[in-house]
């Protein structure tokens, strides 16, 4: 198969313009799957965002002994 210089030419930058639009459509399917996958981490991130609420800790009260009890005590002994 012999081609004249001008048929080379146009075989080869035919050839050229197929592989870069196969290229460029494979780069942007790429940039869009990247672009979906930082969605889906955004919404994952606001969903761990929320705050959980910190259990308060209850103080026990101490019961204050009254002086009549405290008295008795001392009598008794």
């Amino acid at each position: 198969m012999a081609f004249s210089k001008k048929e080379k030419k146009t075989c080869v930058s035919n050839y050229q313009t197929i592989v870069y639009d196969l290229l460029r459509k494979k780069r942007r399917r790429e940039e869009e799957e990247e672009e979906e996958k930082k969605k889906r981490n955004k919404k994952k991130k606001k969903k761990k965002k929320k705050k959980k609420k910190k259990k308060k800790k209850k103080k026990k009260k101490k019961k204050k002994k009254k002086a009549n009890q405290r008295r008795t005590w001392r009598t008794c002994i």
